[in-house]
């Protein structure tokens, strides 16, 4: 019975809630979301993640990562910017970047994702982008598609 393995049920969940966290993204947008239906493609490179500012020479911020609580924080000025995750089966699932209103435009949120995704890379982890400005940073960032399968 080598070509019927089943799926562990717990790789058989994460899908499913992937799936579903996909299609209330992608498939029914809500809010102010501009996502296409259609998800060709040519419809996928249109979208696009907000700009962020090339830092030419950027002050020294430290990202931490707190693996306990799933998440890497950059604290700054009193404020405090995370990207959340979960882990599952060898994934990464990226499910929130939030960045106050007070450091958006500083690269914070780019920081974070690097951070996450270089995380990613050097434990070998498969990276779902379910926070749109995750998915965002890896179509800007073509060095990190290997890492979404």
């Amino acid at each position: 019975m080598i070509g019927n393995k089943k799926k562990p049920l717990s790789e058989t969940v994460v899908r499913s809630s992937f799936v579903v966290e996909f299609q209330k993204t992608f498939l029914a947008p809500s809010g102010n979301r501009d996502y296409p239906k259609d998800l060709s493609p040519t419809a996928l490179t249109s979208l696009s993640p907000r700009k962020e500012p090339t830092m030419t020479n950027p002050p020294e911020i430290t990202v931490e990562h707190n693996p306990q609580a799933g998440r890497f924080v950059i604290k700054k000025d009193g404020h405090l910017a995370v990207l959340e995750y979960q882990l599952a089966d060898g994934k990464i699932i990226f499910t929130h970047t939030g960045v106050p209103e007070a450091l958006g435009g500083k690269g914070i949120g780019s920081l974070l994702a690097r951070a996450g995704l270089d995380y990613a890379r050097a434990q070998s982890l498969t990276v779902v982008p379910l926070c749109p400005f995750i998915a965002g940073y890896i179509q800007k960032h073509p060095e990190y598609l290997d890492l979404v399968k």
